[in-house]
């Protein structure tokens, strides 16, 4: 189940795939619009998140820095920005600017595809063009 708050219009969600409806234009997966938000909103259970994969990922224009590892991770660059990779979860890495004499670095942990549209979104006030 989704948690509504996360979600903006133009957000990517997977419709339950009950036999009766899909989206055709996207296979199982569905734009949040005015209908499904509210659906949402009013506890529906036939949307979920789409996970992260890397194949999603590189739908959206990200691809794998060969010979590139941070942490342990791989690292995958595109749109201007770069994610971590742990084989399990995908990490935007980002210092605070709340205290600009720390040199702490925050990982924020992106499990779906919604999440990272929004973090897009949110830096550079354009929707993140995904190929589907």
């Amino acid at each position: 189940m989704i948690d509504v708050k996360e979600l903006r219009f133009g957000n990517i969600v997977e419709l339950a795939d009950n036999g009766n409806w899909v989206d055709e234009a996207v296979g199982n997966r569905y734009v949040v619009d005015f209908s499904v938000f509210q659906s949402i909103y009013y506890g529906s259970e036939n949307y979920s998140p789409v996970k992260l994969t890397t194949d999603i990922l590189e739908k959206c224009g990200f691809a794998w820095v060969q010979n590139m590892a941070l942490d342990g991770c791989k690292v995958y660059s595109g749109k201007g920005m770069h994610l971590l990779y742990d084989n399990q979860y995908f990490y935007f890495r980002y210092k605070h600017i709340a205290n600009p004499a720390s040199d702490e670095i925050k990982n924020f942990k992106i499990a779906h595809l919604h999440a990272l549209q929004n973090i897009y979104f949110a830096l550079t006030n354009t929707e993140l063009n995904i190929q589907l």
